[in-house]
């Protein structure tokens, strides 16, 4: 006898099997089409955080400015300010700085190389073999450093004209990156609702509430990062001027890698330590490394971080580790910057789906 559920049911299940395979084709089709314009898909991602990063302070501002784009204007006008006043001014110092540590790099070497000596003596007294035993020291020590000693950071001016101001495209992405964002900064939500019309109401429903859980998740983790990275530099710059150590500012500014969550830190701290214990001695060095310990682990850790992060993040580090380490390896340098939003997106649509089947097992229980 011929079952209706049974054939409804066959029915559904190759409705969905359908949807699964055209919605795979749509992504790939999307993967392959974003490869010719993945410049521009940049820019737009760039622009959506900087609005993310600006979000908070335009608010507050409104709350005293009727009108919202003079908040977004003088918000983006005083960053840019900013940096650009701290780029004139700390510039001619970083290139000095920059042009004294190149030459010191020959010094580092034969230090690292003696330590290294010493380190491989102490083990092999002992009988204990160690990885770089069998390496040429030199030749290893060299290959660290090989291509600073062929940078002329004299031309330093010249290659960022090149960079920047050479390639008419270069000059055309940054100034519709800095458009998109203004536009964002100012009525996102209307963009945002015109991006919906073509949804039913049932999954422009669905999309809303996870652009929440985004909204939730990043609005607070890239302005706090941005903070925290902002403080952690301060004090070691602080603290590398009071040591009186000759590359102060270039290792402070090193500091601000702690806006990549996780590895930044540590990509900074750990070679600033062991330079510093190299040119001005192993006493600075654990000052400046019990310095920086004390303020990450018991102030920023303890105080600053939960107060600026409160509960938004909600990212377990391991994830955002594989987030970064995908992301360098699928995007370089752009791919780092947009592992954690990417990862919050996926993160949102997953929790999302989570809180459904909750409600949906209590609804039948």
């Amino acid at each position: 006898m011929f079952d209706k559920k049974e054939h409804k049911k066959s029915i559904d299940y190759t409705i969905a099997l359908v949807n699964v395979i055209l919605w795979l084709v749509i992504i790939a089709i999307s993967v392959k089409l974003a490869s010719y314009i993945k410049e521009i898909l940049y820019s737009f991602a760039t622009a959506i955080l900087i609005n993310y990063l600006f979000a908070k302070p335009v608010d507050f501002l409104t709350r005293f400015i009727k009108y919202r784009f003079i908040s977004v204007f003088m918000i983006l006008i005083s960053f840019i300010s900013v940096i650009s006043i701290a780029i004139a001014y700390l510039v001619p110092t970083i290139i000095t700085q920059t042009i004294a540590l190149k030459n010191n790099i020959p010094k580092i070497v034969a230090k690292l190389d003696v330590f290294l000596f010493n380190l491989s003596s102490f083990f092999e007294h002992y009988q204990i073999e160690i990885p770089f035993a069998d390496f040429n020291r030199i030749e290893l020590l060299n290959s660290l450093f090989k291509y600073a000693p062929k940078l002329d950071y004299s031309e330093i001016s010249n290659i960022a004209s090149d960079l920047f101001f050479g390639s008419v495209f270069a000059v055309i992405y940054v100034f519709l990156t800095l458009i998109i964002s203004f536009y964002l900064l100012i009525d996102g939500e209307r963009a945002w609702q015109m991006f919906l019309l073509p949804f039913t109401k049932k999954l422009s429903k669905h999309l809303i509430s996870i652009k929440e859980k985004i909204d939730e998740k990043l609005n607070s983790f890239l302005f706090g990062q941005f903070q925290i990275a902002t403080m952690t530099a301060l004090v070691m710059t602080f603290t590398y001027l009071f040591l009186n150590l000759p590359y102060a500012i270039i290792f402070g500014l090193a500091q601000f890698l702690e806006i990549i969550p996780v590895i930044g830190t540590w990509i900074a701290i750990v070679p600033c330590v062991i330079i510093i214990s190299l040119t001005a001695g192993v006493y600075k060095g654990l000052i400046a490394f019990a310095v920086y310990m004390f303020y990450s682990q018991v102030i920023r850790d303890n105080f600053v971080t939960p107060r600026i992060m409160g509960s938004s993040l909600g990212f377990h580090p391991l994830a955002i580790f594989l987030a970064l380490l995908m992301g360098a390896q699928l995007g370089g340098i752009a791919g780092v910057i947009l592992a954690i939003p990417i990862l919050a997106v996926i993160t949102s649509i997953i929790d999302y789906n989570l809180e459904l089947s909750r409600l949906k097992v209590n609804a039948l229980s």
